[in-house]
């Protein structure tokens, strides 16, 4: 079968129109489109903002079946996906995150009773189902369930770093036989490039996050409050909108932190945001491969993340930035001392940074990678 002709139902919830997932689709719609018919079903509390987005090479299918109550109601959201697979007749179903990789394993399985025997399935993980920071509990246990049998019903696993097929294979024991690639995520060449400036001994951090208590804000404020009572310069710029930003008003308050930490609405394209400051933080207690780590090295900006998911493959400790335990200021804090006491180390490691992504997250490497995933259809 010619690439060109193939056609791919793209499976996603909920979406919203703030972070890493639209992002991608955005340069999926771009660039796969080239080669192959997409279309994509999804539920978003806001469908009329996420059309415009990525319609560019991409069949929108908005539904509300595939809402947040589907991972409870999975059955009712099969059977939305099944009828999208007989009205659509793709050849290859694409399903992202959890919920709806179990929804389309289902619905798979009662296609293929129903005749459509040569559709194919591919789960595209980007973190851990289960966070490290999440304690055992009924739900985590219903999770990871989930999780082996959503695995189980994939014909492909697609994983976007080497650190997320380790993990797979090592907590879920991904099942014997079954093909798993690396499709790492990528960002757009441009020309934009960090001015360097004499940073009289003040360093301007950065945070572009969803401001909810999983992306571990709190913990960045308190790393600066403790850096701020030594008399050490520096100030915090928080881009994000979230369910949590009250507290971590609250927080910067009770902190004493006012001065020095500004919050700001969300931006769907950050790259003029991020040049006005020195260093990314990511003090996340769980992630995937995150975008904004990524969208920061392209420009020579590096990155102190906490060790989680797949940021140790984006990041070389000490050389494109440095790695912290999630849940530790303290930690957190002796890390931005280093940068504050030698910027220096910042330009060297934000050089490094830009290389590697320029030499391994291209997109033309994700849409190869993604392509040759696509192209297996008809492989004997």
């Amino acid at each position: 079968m010619k690439t060109a002709s193939l056609n791919i139902l793209l499976v996603t919830a909920p979406l919203s129109t703030k972070g890493g997932t639209i992002r991608r689709l955005e340069l999926w719609g771009r660039y796969l489109s080239q080669k192959m018919k997409l279309s994509l079903l999804f539920y978003s509390t806001a469908p009329d903002n996420i059309t415009p987005r990525i319609s560019e090479g991409i069949t929108c299918i908005p539904t509300q079946t595939m809402n947040r109550f589907g991972r409870i109601l999975i059955l009712p959201a099969a059977l939305r996906i099944l009828w999208s697979i007989l009205k659509c007749r793709p050849d290859y179903v694409l399903a992202m995150f959890l919920w709806p990789g179990l929804a389309s394993g289902i619905a798979i399985q009662l296609a293929r009773i129903l005749g459509l025997k040569s559709v194919r399935l591919g789960l595209h993980i980007a973190g851990d189902p289960i966070p490290p920071s999440l304690c055992w509990s009924p739900r985590t246990w219903i999770y990871a369930l989930a999780t082996k049998i959503s695995l189980a019903l994939a014909d492909d696993i697609i994983a976007i770093s080497p650190g997320i097929i380790e993990l797979l294979q090592s907590k879920y024991g991904v099942p014997e036989g079954k093909a798993i690639h690396l499709a790492p995520i990528s960002v757009e060449q441009h020309e934009l490039k960090k001015n360097w400036r004499d940073t009289n001994g003040q360093i301007h951090f950065g945070i572009f996050a969803r401001l909810s208590s999983d992306k571990g804000i709190q913990y960045a404020l308190k790393a600066l409050a403790k850096l701020h009572a030594e008399g050490t310069k520096a100030t915090l710029d928080i881009y994000g909108e979230g369910n949590y930003s009250q507290q971590l008003l609250n927080l910067t308050k009770n902190l004493g932190l006012q001065e020095i930490v500004r919050f700001h609405t969300w931006v769907a394209q950050p790259l003029n945001q991020m040049l006005k400051i020195d260093c990314l933080l990511l003090p996340s207690l769980s992630e995937g491969t995150p975008r904004c780590i990524l969208e920061a090295a392209s420009l020579g900006i590096p990155c102190i993340a906490t060790l989680v998911g797949g940021v140790p493959d984006i990041i070389d400790h000490g050389k494109t930035g440095w790695l912290v335990p999630f849940g530790h200021p303290p930690k957190l804090a002796e890390a931005m001392r280093r940068v504050i006491v030698d910027p220096l180390i910042l330009i060297k490691a934000g050089t490094q940074a830009m290389a590697k992504i320029q030499s391994s997250h291209s997109i033309a490497n994700e849409i190869t990678n993604l392509t040759r995933v696509f192209e297996q259809v008809n492989a004997p």
